[in-house]
């Protein structure tokens, strides 16, 4: 099984640009992965019909905090100008959601990217995170 997600991983990978380019990314469901210098520091989900990576997208980089209630979306928000995006699309497979979690669970498993470690102690007081300490994976 992970020949077979590697196979599909390599075969449909791309470049679709900068986070802040969001208005490019296409309307597909699938994997989205995070590259800032040159390191991949996020992979999520797009999975919602109709909007996928472009809804992600756009949450990570509007000014509304719906995206950023948690320590990896305030990172990605706080670096959105620095942000390079991969893209991998799930769209004509059978089940579409299912194979975007299983190469999201896989990609992350292989490289542990560092934004997907959330603060696993901090508490948001009006707007701000106090943080406590680091943890777990996100």
């Amino acid at each position: 099984m992970k020949e077979q997600l590697l196979d599909f991983i390599l075969s449909n990978i791309q470049d679709i640009g900068l986070l802040t380019d969001n208005f490019n990314f296409p309307h597909e469901r699938g994997v989205f992965l995070l590259k800032h210098e040159n390191v991949i520091t996020y992979v999520g989900v797009g999975t919602e019909k109709g909007k996928g990576i472009f809804k992600r997208g756009r949450d990570f980089t509007r000014e509304s905090n719906s995206a950023r209630d948690y320590s990896a979306g305030r990172i990605i928000f706080d670096n959105k100008n620095d942000v390079n995006v991969l893209f991998i699309t799930t769209e004509n497979i059978d089940e579409p959601k299912q194979m975007a979690r299983e190469v999201c669970k896989y990609i992350k498993n292989e490289i542990r990217p560092v934004w997907n470690k959330e603060i696993t102690i901090g508490v948001k007081t009006g707007g701000v995170w106090e943080v406590s300490g680091a943890g777990g994976e996100g």
